[in-house]
């Protein structure tokens, strides 16, 4: 099997979702074979780590104890023997995920650029929040709140 790149995470950014306290739950992937190959991963947080074994295109479903909010994801796709893919990545509650990536979604759509939907709330996010709210007279504060997320499902819909 040829090295190649690896989808496995939602929105396809490296963010993880905490789905329920203290659970990750992701997709791994390879994009070249459907073969229900084995794959060694290895989760590691802080000083913490949690190894197993997730078949290609399975889920790969983890509780940990510690509260943490980062991490990183190793996946072994070519043998124990060959260097890992590594993922750094975040650990961040669903809906904050899913409410900035759907602002982001919203405001890419309607002209007010912020970027990259990431899902992650950045300077041009915040910029592009604060050119929104102005244009439509709401309080101009760059943050996703009640009377912002309404104008933009009412612009751009639900």
């Amino acid at each position: 099997m040829k090295r190649a790149e690896t989808v496995f995470v939602k929105n396809a950014v490296n963010t993880l979702v905490l789905r329920t306290p203290r659970t990750l739950r992701i997709r791994i992937s390879h994009p070249e074979s459907d073969e229900a190959i084995d794959f060694p991963y290895l989760i590691s947080l802080q000083d913490d780590h949690i190894s197993g074994e997730v078949k290609n295109n399975d889920i790969l479903e983890e509780s940990f104890k510690k509260n943490v909010d980062a991490g990183e994801l190793w996946v072994w796709f070519y043998g124990l023997d060959n260097p890992p893919t590594v993922w750094p990545f975040d650990i961040v509650p669903e809906t904050a995920v899913e409410e900035v990536t759907d602002t982001q979604t919203r405001l890419n759509a309607l002209s007010y650029d912020c970027g990259e939907v990431d899902g992650k709330m950045g300077p041009l996010t915040e910029e592009s929040l604060r050119r929104f709210q102005k244009a439509n007279e709401l309080v101009e504060c760059g943050d996703v709140n009640d009377e912002t997320t309404q104008q933009l499902e009412m612009l751009y819909g639900s």
